[in-house]
Formats: structure tokens, C-alpha cells, sequence
């Protein structure tokens, strides 16, 4: 563990540091998680993020068996993105069994039905790992991307569809309406539905099936900025609410996070995480940031507030920092007098 910077060992006390952190609190194999620290950079896409996923240690036992392969090339017919179409390969029954997972196709045979379970309990693990690792490397690619996806396991809800689907209290027959009609799918993302349409899809119960959008967590966010010395910035942010608690839908807290990262959207400037109660539901929210920034470098910020549970519960606004006046620098010349130098009578 030492060798790998997992401890710091003086051969009288043991210390550990934040990758020794991530590897036991998510009880990850060690092995993995120097593989992920090493490979986190690489992760572009989705793809490249479950190929790097799967090859952990912990699916190192995941065979294909022969008879598998008839019920894993259905799913692999079925599965959004796509993967390599040698299926014979294990880390491609993984991918495939975790994509099932999240479409809730379902399993028919037993030993699938283990491995599958096996390969979704230790995913979430691993993904939680890879989050904290992209956090510590101020990687906010790869840090969205596991975010998502360990959201998307959780729900069992791919993120390309309608998020309200989350709220488990409305009827299923009423989503089967909404995707059979275009127009009122593709304007329902972030949008509250009137109750006109509500009625114009069913006629049980509308001012209830209305009030639970409102359980889908939204927020209002306004932001200023100010320069306080030279690359220097203060950043107040003021967060509230819009959605209504209950608590069959949300948990006894709604976690957020804080993201900032620079004009290019590769870098994590300032992270943090923050959280909302039944008590304080209708509460404001204050953040006073100083942040260090380099104008020619970063024009603007990018400040995002993604929630932690909820797909597609994400905020962004922009701020610009070219135009904010900011003190001179001190660079007066000083000329030195040519003073004899004083007898030492």
C-alpha cells in the first residue's frame, strides 16, 4: 500500500492519505483503484467510461458461459450504446448486463440473474470510488460522467428520458401517453406541464398528477461577482428552492453539488457539496466565494449545480470576468541617490 501512495508509513506511525480514503470507505480492491487513478484521464465519453469501469478486478471472475450467449446477444440487440460485438469477451457481458440493468429488460436465466446482481452492487461501489477520484483530480469530465451514470444505475432510468419518470407516485400509463405523443415529449424536459394537457392526456386525477411534478427538484439560482485584488475574485451565489417536499419521493435530504470550472469546462475550480431539508426547504441558501483566476486564461466561469440523486437535475449559469475592473498592479521604478559614504569620524 505504500509503494502505490495509498499510506504514508515513517516506521513509527501510519498515516493515510485521500486515495487510501476512497479505497475503504467505498471498499474498493486497492489493485482497482490504482488502475482507475492512473486511467480516470482518459475518460471522454460514455464508452470509454464503461470499458475503463468494467476492467476493475472485482468482474475478473465474470465468465461467459455457452449458454449464455443466445439470451446475451438479445440484450446486446437491445442495449443503447453500443460495445464491441464479440460477446464471448467478459468485460462485454459486463457492459451489457449493466445497460440491461438500467433498461429494466430484466434477466430469465438464474446464473445471469446472480452475476448481474453481483455486477450492479459492486458498480455502484466502483463508480462512487471514480467520482471521489475525479473530484480530487479537478477532472469535471470525468466527475459528470460517473455522476450520471451512478444515477442512472440507481433509478434504473436512462438519462435521455423523461426525469419525472424519478417520481414513482405518477402512473405509468401516463408516461406511455406522453412518449406516444412528439409534441408534448419533446417539450416536457424542465418544463411543468399545464393542466389543460394533463387533462388532454388523462382524466383521472389531474390536480394530483399536477402537483407531483412539483415534487421534481428545481432551483433558483442568482450570482454576482466583484474582483477583490488582482486574479482575484469574489463569487455570491444565492440558492432557492422551487419544489415541494415529500417525503415518500425525497430521502430526509436532497445533497447538491457545487461545480465551478473554467471557460473550457475542463477544470474544476471550486467544488462543494451542500443539502436541503423538510425544515429548511423554503430557506435561501448563501455562498461567498474567493476564487483565484487567471483573466487572460479564463474569461468567464462556468458555475453548475447538480444533484446528487435526481437525473437531469442540473443548473448552469455563466459569469463573465473580462469586463470586472480589477486594482493595477504596484510596479512604481524607485532611482537611487548616490550617497558618499559618512566618515567614521
Amino acid at each position: 500500500l505504500e509503494n502505490i501512495n495509498f499510506i504514508n508509513y515513517d516506521s513509527k506511525n501510519l498515516y493515510s492519505n485521500e486515495i487510501g480514503r476512497i479505497t475503504s470507505f467505498n471498499i474498493v480492491n486497492y489493485i482497482s483503484l490504482e488502475y482507475l487513478n492512473k486511467s480516470c484521464k482518459f475518460i471522454s465519453d460514455d464508452i470509454s467510461f464503461l470499458k475503463l469501469l468494467v476492467k476493475s478486478v472485482e468482474f475478473k471472475n465474470i465468465i461467459v458461459r455457452i449458454e449464455e450467449l443466445i439470451e446475451l446477444n438479445q440484450y446486446y440487440n437491445m442495449i443503447p450504446i453500443p460495445v464491441d460485438s464479440n460477446i464471448n469477451i467478459s468485460y462485454i457481458k459486463t457492459i451489457i448486463l449493466i445497460e440491461n440493468y438500467i433498461s429494466k429488460y430484466g434477466v430469465s436465466g438464474t446464473i445471469l440473474q446472480c452475476d448481474s446482481s453481483f455486477i450492479i452492487q459492486n458498480t455502484m461501489r466502483i463508480i462512487r470510488a471514480i467520482s471521489q477520484l475525479a473530484l480530487k483530480k479537478l477532472n469535471i469530465v470525468c466527475f459528470k460522467i460517473s455522476l450520471k451514470f451512478f444515477k442512472m444505475i440507481d433509478n434504473q432510468l436512462w438519462n435521455v428520458l423523461i426525469p419525472y419518470r424519478q417520481i414513482r407516485l405518477i402512473p405509468e400509463y401516463f408516461f406511455a401517453k406522453i412518449t406516444n405523443n412528439k409534441m408534448i415529449f419533446n417539450n416536457l424536459f424542465f418544463k411543468m406541464m399545464s393542466k389543460k394537457k394533463i387533462e388532454y392526456l388523462t382524466s383521472k386525477h389531474p390536480s394530483a398528477i399536477r402537483n407531483m411534478f412539483m415534487f421534481f427538484p428545481l432551483l433558483n439560482i442568482k450570482s454576482t461577482s466583484s474582483p477583490v485584488a488582482d486574479d482575484i475574485i469574489i463569487v455570491h451565489l444565492n440558492i432557492l428552492p422551487r419544489f415541494i417536499w415529500n417525503e415518500t419521493v425525497h430521502s430526509t435530504s436532497e445533497f447538491f453539488w457545487l461545480i465551478i470550472s473554467d471557460s473550457g469546462n475542463s477544470k474544476i475550480i471550486y467544488y462543494d457539496l451542500f443539502s436541503f431539508k423538510k425544515d429548511n426547504i423554503k430557506s435561501l441558501i448563501f455562498f461567498n466565494i474567493l476564487l483565484s483566476v487567471k483573466i487572460s486564461k479564463t474569461p468567464f466561469l462556468f458555475i453548475e449545480i447538480i444533484s446528487d440523486k435526481w437525473l437531469r437535475s442540473e443548473f448552469v449559469i455563466t459569469i463573465s470576468i473580462k469586463d470586472l475592473i480589477f486594482s493595477m498592479e504596484f510596479k512604481k521604478e524607485f532611482s537611487y541617490i548616490n550617497f558618499k559614504p559618512l566618515c567614521n569620524q
